[in-house]
């Protein structure tokens, strides 16, 4: 018999992009690992003993959310690194070109695939070989579409339910394909919202993200032992919504999670009022150094505190130092801010 049932969240430190290992001991007492992005290339030598020995394990679930560096930079890293017999991978969840093109009948050309740069064994030459080719090399490139709705996905005691990306949002990214990468990101600014109070940046007119690969960027809802917990990589909060609305939630039934990690490193564009209506939950993971595009914005901390209960403490957890909180708005408004890695469900 298990001492001990739980599931454990690692929020890793990826500059300023993405990297979760989502780790649980089933009721059979197999271990089981699912990684959720990498985070830029140049995090991969931070978390490279991680995500090898998540690797030794093996990862029975690897999550490709969308193609934008900051995601997706330090798995194509990870496979440049990894000796084909090495990878110990189950499954991956990956919206490639191949399988857009397949799904909308258009021409696929290869020109949109990720490159990793591979040394043969010999090491006297280098040879591209893209992401799609080593992941179909291994039989682990799913050959549909992942979008919302489609039938939830089991590893271990752990289900997950994809809310985004939804076909049309897969559609325009077919037709449109854009991917931003850090030299792309450099020029949007650096500017923040840090020095303005909770109640002006709860007074401003609301603004949506447009762009198409975060739109595209796959989000799910992990649900282990009866609680749950919001993934939201960079999705578009209006898809979210449309989700959360099918499956019935709203003011009056809001779903309830335990932590929801904040879409697009806690981007004002990405979270919004009608989102957040349907949540109940008080613990938002935000992760980002923090040292491009302004993010995490002070105005997405300032929604969710406008709509919390009276009363109730809010929690926000960083996996880098921030400052975006005076002591006296954490104390007037009963918000929690802290740098924290790991987390627990049980």
């Amino acid at each position: 018999v298990l001492e001990r049932i739980y599931m454990e969240i690692k929020m890793l430190k990826a500059k300023n992009g993405d990297c979760f290992i989502i780790s649980h001991i089933d009721r059979k007492g197999n271990r089981h690992n699912i990684v959720i992005d990498g985070g830029p290339a140049r995090a991969f030598q931070v978390n490279e003993a991680v995500l090898k020995a998540a690797n030794a394990e093996g990862i029975d679930l690897m999550i490709l959310t969308h193609t934008d560096d900051d995601h997706i930079g330090g798995l194509l890293k990870f496979f440049e690194k990894m000796e084909e017999e090495q990878i110990n991978i189950g499954k991956v969840l990956y919206n490639s070109p191949a399988v857009l093109a397949n799904r909308f009948l258009t021409d696929y050309t290869g020109e949109h695939d990720l490159l990793i740069s591979q040394r043969s064994r010999d090491h006297s030459y280098k040879q591209a070989i893209s992401l799609e080719e080593r992941l179909r090399e291994r039989n682990l490139l799913n050959t549909d579409i992942i979008a919302c709705d489609m039938e939830p996905i089991r590893v271990g005691d752990i289900q997950i339910d994809i809310l985004s990306p939804d076909e049309e949002q897969l559609k325009n990214l077919n037709q449109h394909w854009e991917r931003e990468s850090y030299s792309d990101r450099d020029h949007a600014g650096t500017t923040n919202d840090h020095c303005q109070s909770i109640q002006v940046l709860q007074e401003k007119e609301e603004h949506i993200a447009t762009s198409i690969a975060n739109s595209s960027s796959i989000a799910f809802l992990l649900t282990y032992e009866g609680k749950k917990a919001l993934f939201l990589g960079d999705a578009n909060p209006k898809v979210i919504t449309e989700s959360l609305k099918r499956r019935g939630y709203d003011k009056n039934n809001k779903l309830h999670v335990e932590y929801t990690k904040l879409a697009h490193h806690g981007s004002r564009y990405n979270t919004s009022y009608e989102m957040l209506e349907r949540l109940d939950c008080d613990k938002f993971l935000i992760s980002t150094e923090g040292n491009r595009h302004g993010h995490p914005n002070k105005e997405t901390l300032a929604k969710i505190i406008k709509l919390k209960e009276e009363g109730r403490c809010v929690n926000f957890y960083f996996n880098y130092p921030h400052a975006l909180l005076t002591r006296e708005e954490e104390d007037e408004y009963r918000v929690h801010c802290e740098q924290k890695v790991e987390f627990t469900m049980e």
